[in-house]
């Protein structure tokens, strides 16, 4: 293992700590973990999202969850609590001009383009003179 740095120091009098380093971390107490984790930098885009956050997860539960009991407590409470009053009531006022759509009326197209893109005019007639 020729040429190892690691920023920008050479590791080769670490090289024979390194091949070991999965026994040197079993070794360490539970509070040098959570301190060596608080060295790690949280912005490095390697680590996974997992592990760029510290575990927060340590405290202990406070009872029993009953997701059930959880829900019905929350229905409960929004029905039983008043609305928000309004700082100020809806009132219905029209500004400027309301949108209304323009009818389109159909295109007529004119018999000579249709005998320009090769329709037979006099047959077209007919058929629409049966309807």
């Amino acid at each position: 293992m020729a040429n190892k740095t690691l920023f920008g120091k050479a590791l080769d009098k670490y090289d024979s700590n390194l091949d070991d380093i999965d026994e040197l971390l079993s070794k360490l107490t539970e509070d040098e973990v959570k301190a060596l984790n608080e060295d790690i930098d949280p912005d490095n885009s390697l680590l996974p999202p997992s592990q760029r956050c510290r575990d927060q997860t340590t405290k202990a539960p406070t009872g029993p969850y009953d997701r059930e009991k959880l829900i019905k407590f929350l229905v409960d409470k929004a029905k039983n609590d008043p609305d928000w009053d309004e700082a100020v009531p809806y009132e219905k006022k029209i500004r400027g001009k309301v949108f209304q759509k323009k009818a389109e009326e159909p295109k007529k197209i004119e018999k000579d383009e249709l005998a320009d893109l090769g329709f037979d005019v006099e047959f077209d007639d007919s058929i629409n003179d049966v309807r």
